[in-house]
């Protein structure tokens, strides 16, 4: 004599089984989704061109500021910048500063810095992260030169040379 099992369906081990395998790859790829979203990429802010397969740095306006012989003197200090040209430089009225964070774009900084009377640019900056090497671009409004540079608050150093 056979014994039948009375039991309904949803009663038993191996559907709820089968059931799980396909529902457990939906909510990982749910999982997946989220966290491919959350974390994605920040676009790049630099001079870079592609050329066929190759990613490339212009830098046109490296040499441009080399040419017109730009070199400040940057103090970098209880958040306020101030930066001097050396004398035989080209001086604009204003200057940008970029305080770029080298992996989270949200908290990079943007900064003004303008010409007074004394020749001196001044401008100020919020608070950075110590121990974070930060990356410095400093360019006129036209952008027809560029320095660029690296800081880490946490080295003591407050005066930066920047040279192309």
């Amino acid at each position: 004599m056979t014994q039948e099992d009375t039991k309904p369906w949803y009663r038993q081990f191996w559907p709820w089984f089968i059931i799980s395998l396909p529902a457990g790859t939906v909510v990982a790829a749910l999982i997946t989704v989220y966290i491919a979203v959350d974390g994605a990429d920040p676009l790049v802010t630099d001079d870079y061109y592609k050329e066929g397969l190759a990613i490339n740095l212009d830098k046109s306006r490296l040499k441009r500021a080399a040419e017109l012989n730009i070199a400040v003197r940057m103090n970098l200090a209880e958040s306020n910048v101030e930066l001097q040209f050396a004398p035989q430089a080209i001086a604009p009225q204003q200057l940008r500063l970029d305080l770029s964070h080298p992996t989270k774009a949200e908290f990079d900084m943007h900064i003004l810095l303008l010409q007074e009377a004394d020749g001196i640019y001044r401008g100020s900056y919020g608070e950075v992260q110590e121990g974070i090497n930060w990356h410095l671009s400093l360019y006129p409004d036209d952008r027809e030169w560029g320095l660029q540079s690296r800081w880490s608050p946490s080295s003591n150093v407050n005066w930066i040379e920047l040279r192309p």
